[in-house]
């Protein structure tokens, strides 16, 4: 699978660190509630003070806050006139919010604003890991029919700095071993990313993340360190910390499976690279474990590929170190009316 399509026009989602309010306590003792400034191209913070203390009585409230309380010239809610939002559940850290109808008329980058200010507000609190949206009670869906399913914190990724950088959203295909470690199995992840950031190295960042769920096994460790990536022409050469020629903590993933882990994962979200060269600490003149030859060049390799009842494991959570998930958020007007989950 290709890399699915990102927005045609970038979608600013820079967060600015600055206040929003001019006479905003110093201390962070309290709450971040997100809007967007005057020009809907990025997304502010405004220090908050809430009464309630937890549970669905602090979300209805900070809902509340989001949808207004705040406007000002330089600032303004990512809410648009008309657009309401309800609590449906909170159940086990999932914080289901039903939208009205007005959601369906609001443009992209309103509507990955509206989601990322809300996500980012919501999991501040501490019933809430993750974020579901639908729509007059039915599931959001994307361009391609497909539920977006639980947002995290992390599906909304930010280059490090202060500045305003252009986000776009992907569904990763990601290769993880089966449970023997001697084959891979897909499991797709959605993320949203600073456009100025490489493609190739949040995949093998998401890959160093591991899995989501329990059907899969990682397959590179997780306190592997991307040293540099870099692509010319159709090859990509991903240099790694010394940590990834180590064995995975409680896993028999082979060496092979490993590497067209990485292999297969890149070739297939970027369109351009055929072929991958791997290093560690700078050189590829490596045997990893002691088995395989890391001075060739490495192409797609399907044959370690098994699609197998119980071992594909879609990952359906909006995670970018863990799972993030749903899928796409480049929503055509016409999807969101259908239901899924």
């Amino acid at each position: 699978m290709k890399k699915m399509a990102g927005f045609a026009a970038a979608v600013f989602l820079g967060l600015m660190l600055t206040s929003c309010q001019g006479t905003q306590k110093a201390e962070q003792s309290g709450y971040k509630v997100f809007c967007r400034n005057a020009e809907a191209t990025a997304l502010r913070e405004v220090q908050y003070e809430p009464e309630a203390e937890g549970g669905e009585k602090l979300v209805e409230e900070l809902l509340s806050a989001m949808e207004g309380t705040f406007n000002r010239n330089d600032y303004q809610s990512v809410f648009p006139e008309g657009l309401t939002a309800a609590v449906s559940t909170l159940k086990d850290g999932r914080l289901t919010i039903d939208f009205n109808d007005a959601y369906k008329q609001m443009d992209d980058t309103r509507e990955v604003l509206l989601r990322a200010a809300v996500v980012q507000t919501m999991t501040q609190i501490t019933d809430v890991r993750e974020v579901v949206f639908t729509v007059a009670g039915e599931a959001l869906l994307n361009s391609e029919n497909q539920a977006v399913g639980p947002m995290h914190a992390s599906s909304f990724i930010n280059s490090e700095g202060d500045s305003i950088n252009a986000y776009q959203y992907e569904a990763l295909p990601l290769y993880f071993g089966s449970r023997n470690g001697t084959s891979l199995t897909k499991q797709m992840r959605n993320v949203h990313y600073a456009s100025d950031d490489s493609l190739e190295k949040l995949v093998v960042e998401q890959l160093i993340a591991g899995p989501a769920g329990s059907k899969l096994t990682a397959v590179v460790p997780s306190d592997t360190v991307v040293r540099e990536i870099r692509t010319e022409g159709d090859l990509c050469t991903v240099n790694l910390s010394s940590e990834f020629n180590q064995a995975v903590a409680g896993s028999s993933v082979t060496p092979e499976v490993t590497v067209y882990a990485i292999v297969n994962s890149i070739c297939e979200s970027c369109e351009d690279i055929t072929k991958v060269q791997i290093q560690v600490e700078g050189s590829s003149d490596v045997l990893l474990r002691d088995t395989l030859d890391l001075s060739q060049v490495f192409s797609c390799n399907n044959s370690f590929i098994r699609e197998k009842d119980g071992e594909n494991d879609t990952g359906s959570s909006d995670n970018g170190a863990v799972p993030s998930v749903g899928v796409d958020p480049n929503l055509t007007k016409e999807a969101q009316t259908e239901s899924g989950t």
